[in-house]
């Protein structure tokens, strides 16, 4: 099966196309722009030894003979807090975090908890606020 026929798919050649490569997956990688965002992306990278090194790093893993690295990640302060060191009020905060106000009210006064994706965004907020204030 050539190349081609892996990305018949695209309906148009899209503007951050670059060149077809051999290997379909990473193909499809630089059709769809991945690779901008993936730093170890390169037209030399071996994909099938990367996966293939990673299940024998679980079999590894399974077998005792190795330990997985793991990180573990600190609970963001209040987010009044988080507020209060961006300089934002209540509603642009709300607002950046993509939450209502009420909800960031709640958070502040202890009536709730906030969790999943706006713990995440708390702690970004918190750890590296620049990206909050380069936003729109």
């Amino acid at each position: 099966m050539r190349t081609s026929e892996y990305i018949s798919w695209v309906p148009h050649p899209l503007p951050f196309y670059q060149h077809i490569s051999s290997r379909p997956a990473l193909s499809i990688v630089r059709i769809l722009g991945f690779h901008r965002f993936c730093p170890r992306s390169s037209p030399n990278r071996d994909i099938g030894a990367e996966i293939l090194a990673g299940i024998e790093e679980i079999q590894s893993f399974k077998k005792g003979q190795k330990k997985l690295r793991t990180k573990a990640l600190s609970e963001p302060s209040a987010p009044n807090i988080i507020r209060a060191k961006l300089k934002m009020s209540q509603a642009a905060f709300a607002a950046m975090l993509g939450v209502s106000r009420r909800n960031l009210q709640d958070w502040e006064q202890g009536r709730r908890e906030p969790n999943g994706p706006a713990v995440a965004l708390l702690r970004i907020a918190e750890q590296h606020p620049e990206v909050f204030s380069d936003l729109h």
